[in-house]
């Protein structure tokens, strides 16, 4: 496009991909010889260099490529997503997750050291992480088969009857949509600290948001929340007025215009 056309090539990356695939190595099944981290990520550079300018989706991944290619064009542009719109009366903690190395990982130290110290707890597991679960652990599928809810058409559904949203990231690279996702909802947040990583924020400053790295920590905050029984206004809670100022559309659709403007300005100054 840019050799034939003089058409500016603008490459949007979600992470390091180089990470990606070493966490997909270490998690599943493959053959030696492995690729290694250095050996992908050579070949990765080698293709973005290439770009006249290069979106990253989040803050920690901005300053990685914009350390490995300083010659580079670097713009930070978080993702956008439609905001999800939970029923008023909503009585499940819910969890969703496709079915990835990380998910699988984070699901199932969830299973094994949360669940069992919240027996009363209503909760259900949306996506097919229950196909990655039943694949790698048939027993510990079959031990929590009632918590899975499988994959769905609509994400909404997943949300309306949420009263709590579970975030016990233990394993991933790259912003999490899942957290976008939670933050537009407005519900209370259960969440690791990794489930905010890229978002060069502090979410112990969100007043509806509830940090636990411990597993015995993260099962007594659960306990804690079920007991609140007012709920508050979800589009003005913190994580909604969060979302709206930085994963709305009309702010990626902004920033989006101000690297189109730069980019004609270059072409019309060559």
């Amino acid at each position: 496009m840019r050799e034939r056309r003089c058409i500016p090539v603008v490459l949007d990356t979600h992470d390091i991909q180089a990470r990606q695939y070493e966490l997909r190595n270490r998690a599943g099944f493959s053959i030696p010889p492995h690729v290694r981290y250095n050996s992908m990520l050579t070949t990765e550079l080698d293709w973005l260099r290439r770009a006249d300018v290069c979106i990253h989706l989040n803050w920690e991944e901005h300053a990685t490529f914009d350390q490995l290619l300083p010659q580079s064009r670097h713009e930070l542009i978080y993702p956008s997503i439609t905001p999800v719109a939970p029923h008023p009366n909503g009585d499940q903690a819910i969890f969703v997750a496709a079915d990835n190395a990380a998910n699988y990982l984070s699901v199932r130290w969830f299973l094994k050291y949360i669940v069992p110290h919240v027996p009363e707890m209503s909760i259900s597991i949306f996506g097919d992480i229950a196909d990655g679960v039943k694949r790698r652990d048939r027993p510990l599928f079959e031990k929590h088969r009632n918590l899975f809810r499988g994959r769905i058409a609509d994400i909404e559904t997943a949300y309306a009857d949420a009263a709590i949203i579970l975030l016990p990231t233990r394993e991933g690279h790259g912003l999490s949509i899942k957290t976008v996702e939670a933050l537009s909802s407005g519900l209370p947040i259960i969440a690791t600290s990794k489930a905010f990583r890229g978002m060069e924020i502090d979410p112990s400053q969100l007043r509806n948001v509830y940090i636990a790295d411990d597993a015995n920590e993260f099962a007594a905050t659960m306990v804690r929340c079920r007991a609140m029984h007012e709920r508050s206004d979800l589009v003005a809670s913190d994580t909604r007025a969060l979302y709206e100022e930085r994963y709305s559309l009309e702010h990626f659709a902004r920033r989006l215009g101000d690297v189109a403007c730069k980019l004609i300005a270059r072409m019309q100054m060559t």
